[in-house]
């Protein structure tokens, strides 16, 4: 999923835009299945739980645009990394708030994690102004951006970010680790007592009404519309087979993660669910070698 949306990325596609077409898809494919299966309490969930449904889906939107934004800005990898904050947050949570033990084991776990992040997103503060080298990914042959005949301008197309993008896109991204752990959270809270596409609509509906508003009040307002990728619904319909390829597997994919990740994360109240967002580093390090030709530094 995060794959399609890079690569949708390096062919000029904003990623509100981006997060309009998966969730909009999401949101059919949802309330489709629903409907014809009869699934309770469609389409609202149960009646004690619409807040915290609702929570799930404010919470998981910061979460998904966290991470999408900063991959235009940072490689896949790293991005994905950054992310990783968010299942140690979401433990303390809810330990806190509630009562799942978070155990010592865990805890260290997460503070590894965290020691990895730091020397992979290399902040100024400690690493200095200069960019690893090969720190950023170029846009690979079958997503070259010249084959559309619109080169695209964003430091995602191959021109290296400047200190203040990667900075602001890992405040982004750090932005969405609160949005994911809220989302984590609420999930856990939620458990079984609503069917998992019910708490996977809330997100995709709620996600799909701000894009859809953020793309259509950008234009009027004159915001984010001097540089590519522009904000606005100009240019959103896939203008390849390529692109309509990519479009559809990135819907198809976010629906199936959801559905999925709901599933396991609402039955299972400890942290082994959660924890298993950690195997997203094996695909986001082997796409980045493969795909974009970049290799994490390992110093």
């Amino acid at each position: 999923m995060n794959l399609a949306a890079r690569l949708l990325e390096l062919r000029g596609r904003h990623p509100l835009q981006i997060l309009f077409a998966r969730m909009s898809l999401t949101t059919a494919l949802s309330c489709l299945y629903m409907w014809w299966t009869s699934v309770p309490d469609f389409p609202l969930g149960p009646r004690g739980l619409r807040w915290v449904l609702v929570i799930r889906g404010v919470t998981g939107f910061f979460g998904i645009y966290g991470m999408w934004y900063s991959m235009m800005y940072l490689p896949l990898a790293e991005a994905t990394v950054i992310t990783f904050l968010a299942p140690m947050l979401s433990g303390y949570i809810c330990d806190v708030l509630l009562k799942d033990p978070f155990t010592r084991r865990e805890q260290l776990a997460s503070l590894v994690a965290l020691a990895g992040v730091v020397f992979i997103a290399r902040p100024t503060s400690l690493f200095g102004n200069a960019p690893a080298e090969g720190a950023h990914p170029q846009a690979p042959h079958t997503a070259d951006a010249s084959s559309t005949g619109t080169p695209a301008a964003h430091p995602g197309a191959g021109e290296e970010p400047t200190p203040a993008q990667r900075l602001g896109a890992i405040l982004v991204a750090l932005l969405g680790v609160l949005g994911a752990a809220g989302a984590f959270t609420a999930i856990r809270y939620i458990g079984k007592r609503a069917h998992p596409l019910i708490t996977v609509t809330y997100f995709s509906v709620w996600s799909t009404l701000v894009s859809a508003t953020a793309l259509l009040v950008a234009p009027l307002l004159g915001i984010a519309q001097d540089t590519p990728p522009t904000v606005g619904f100009a240019g959103l319909l896939p203008s390849s087979a390529y692109e309509w390829f990519l479009l559809l597997s990135l819907g198809l994919c976010g629906f199936v993660m959801q559905f999925m990740m709901t599933a396991g994360v609402g039955g299972e109240r400890s942290n082994r669910a959660t924890a298993m967002t950690y195997t997203h580093m094996l695909f986001a390090a082997g796409f980045d070698k493969w795909v974009f030709g970049h290799e994490m530094p390992l110093s």
